[in-house]
């Protein structure tokens, strides 16, 4: 049971840094657009939504472990 916790635990960390990173990226794409109509930042919510999700769940294996 540790070893499944420790697993979830790795997963969620590296899942939350990966998308807190790839929702800076595109927020920096964002503002380097040359266009400054309609902007899309679906992507950029999504990643930054799922990351702290992913972040909340490492804190709660976290408390298990």
């Amino acid at each position: 049971m540790i070893n499944l916790i420790q697993l979830a635990l790795i997963v969620c960390i590296s899942m939350s840094i990966i998308l807190i990173y790839a929702a800076y990226w595109e927020a920096i794409n964002i503002c380097n657009q040359e266009e400054k109509e309609k902007v899309n930042g679906l992507s950029m919510i999504t990643f930054s939504s799922l990351g702290l999700t992913f972040s909340l769940l490492a804190s709660h294996f976290q408390s298990l472990y």
